[in-house]
């Protein structure tokens, strides 16, 4: 116990220095070896990878039902975590903020971030934040911004063949530490959106193509929780759920619609199976941990 503790401490203090030498991807083009280097992003840490041990499977369980009792891995101690999350965010409004912007309004930063814990898995309203923290819609997005490099929110936009008309569109937004969602639906929504991020990094950073995280959404609000697209193309969705296995009318109609290879309605409370889900070249219900294992 005692040796994974030490690996845990020594993991985040490595990743501390290396983000205060550069907190973000476009400080290393200025680098003197600009072209001779590539890069990975590692990612914050997730459960192991072997989704189908009895003792994980609990875990995702109480993560997913019972909020701020997992977050980390390497601690499986409710008293833990109370007293590493104060000092987490303690350490990004007073230390790491500092280092890499020149954002003073400290206070107001973090009043944004507790609002954004409300926010996970909806539709992302700049004015209403803005009028809420007190400050303007620009400084809003810029802080945003911030906080996205230090790997506290990330944001999805919708999908569109054009580009521009979905950066208009309204992003949603979601948490790295899925755990601090009150909410259960929307925290295994953002569980499952903070695993398929990781996987479209990882595969975008190790050069099988170039891939993104998008939603799917129209002006008749047919909505679908998650859209993979390779090299421009969509070619998988997701459709998080906790025990319903049907298909809806809106998942059908994408699914017709964008001719994807691979659609998967994703059930949390669904027995496990030994097959492959990209296997299957229609829409099918997979287990939600079958899929995430499948990813990397």
């Amino acid at each position: 116990m005692r040796r994974r503790e030490r690996t845990y401490d020594l993991f985040w203090a490595s990743l501390n220095r290396q983000s205060r030498r550069a907190p973000g991807p476009e400080r290393a083009g200025t680098h003197a070896c600009s072209g001779r280097h590539g890069q990975q992003r590692p990612g914050p840490l997730r459960g192991p990878s072997h989704f189908g041990s009895d003792r994980f499977t609990i875990g995702l369980f109480l993560v997913l039902t019972i909020p701020r009792q997992e977050y980390p891995f390497f601690k499986e101690q409710a008293r833990f975590t109370n007293r590493w999350r104060p000092l987490r965010e303690q350490q990004l409004f007073r230390e790491d903020l500092r280092d890499v912007s020149n954002v003073h309004q400290a206070r107001q930063v973090e009043l944004l971030a507790a609002l954004l814990k409300e926010q996970a898995g909806h539709l992302l309203n700049y004015a209403s934040l803005a009028e809420k923290v007190g400050v303007s819609v620009d400084s809003i997005r810029r802080w945003l911004a911030i906080l996205e490099s230090l790997y506290t929110v990330f944001i999805i936009r919708p999908w569109h063949k054009n580009i521009a008309k979905s950066l208009l569109k309204q992003p949603k937004l979601f948490l790295w530490d899925w755990s601090l969602v009150t909410d259960a639906g929307s925290r295994l929504e953002n569980f499952v959106a903070s695993h398929l991020l990781k996987a479209v990094h990882f595969w975008t950073d190790t050069g099988p193509g170039t891939y993104d995280l998008f939603y799917l959404r129209d002006k008749e609000k047919r909505e679908v929780d998650f859209c993979i697209v390779r090299d421009g193309k969509p070619w998988f969705l997701v459709e998080v759920k906790s025990s319903d296995t049907s298909l809806s009318k809106a998942f059908s109609y994408y699914h017709e619609q964008l001719g994807v290879p691979h659609a998967f309605p994703a059930v949390l409370f669904l027995d496990q199976v030994r097959k492959n889900c990209f296997s299957v070249g229609k829409p099918v219900v997979v287990p939600l941990l079958n899929l995430l294992s499948q990813l990397v």
